[in-house]
């Protein structure tokens, strides 16, 4: 007697994904959340790519968390996704928001052969670019070309605007995501938004279904960013612009 193939048991169910991304998800995007997120703890046994590796954690701090993001973009919008690591919030938005252009960028080999595998296997329309942010704001075919620019945990507001406002085009946006503390850096980088070519820049506060606080500091590109930013890597290490 022929023995029958066990049914695929998915990680989340389509309520689980809707729930925490905030919108209807076809029945494609569920199994490809859910290969994505099988990948990457299968993967991180080998390579250390997140330190939380409890799926319902992961559901809520990176699922959940990037889905906020993706209700902030606009059909048809280029996107930078500047130090991707794993694909937060990269990946979930190029799962998500089919309806836009998502870039990942990234200066570590070993996350972006992640990432590109992801991409592939999962048959997604994304690009992958290595190298660093402010050397791609100094290369006139990257430099202001940008509608959207998103980082998520990559360094203090300040730096973080120098890094990335470059590459926005004037008009555009960067959406900045944060903890508990996205008003204080907000406020804190005011200085360095501005002489960089943005307003003053809005925090979007929300809580994860655990309660934990959030924040996506919002940026809006005015006019051009002068030609001396942004600095190498050393100065702006040395001196970031909050302390100019």
């Amino acid at each position: 007697m022929a023995v029958q193939a066990r049914k695929r048991v998915s990680m989340y169910t389509k309520e689980q994904l809707e729930r925490a991304i905030g919108c209807e998800l076809s029945e494609k995007k569920v199994v490809q959340l859910n290969e994505y997120i099988e990948m990457l703890l299968e993967r991180n046994q080998q390579t250390n790519l997140t330190a939380i590796t409890d799926p319902q954690e992961m559901l809520v701090k990176h699922i959940e968390d990037c889905g906020k993001l993706c209700a902030m973009l606009k059909s048809g919008e280029n996107i930078l996704d500047v130090g991707t690591g794993a694909g937060f919030p990269g990946i979930i938005i190029a799962i998500v928001r089919d309806d836009v252009k998502v870039t990942m960028l990234d200066s570590i080999g070993k996350k972006l052969d992640f990432v590109e595998e992801v991409v592939e296997k999962l048959g997604l329309e994304a690009e992958i670019r290595n190298g660093r942010a402010e050397m791609l704001g100094k290369d006139a075919a990257f430099r202001e070309q940008y509608d959207v620019v998103t980082a998520r945990a990559v360094a203090d507001m300040a730096t973080l605007a120098e890094l990335c406002l470059p590459i926005v085009k004037v008009g555009g946006r960067m959406l900045a995501m944060k903890g508990a503390n996205a008003r204080q850096e907000q406020e804190e980088a005011v200085g360095a938004a501005t002489l960089l070519g943005c307003d003053d820049g809005q925090v979007v506060e929300y809580k994860l279904s655990d309660g934990s606080e959030r924040g996506v500091i919002c940026y809006e590109k005015i006019k051009q960013t002068p030609d001396k930013y942004p600095r190498n890597a050393a100065q702006i290490k040395k001196k970031p612009l909050k302390s100019i």
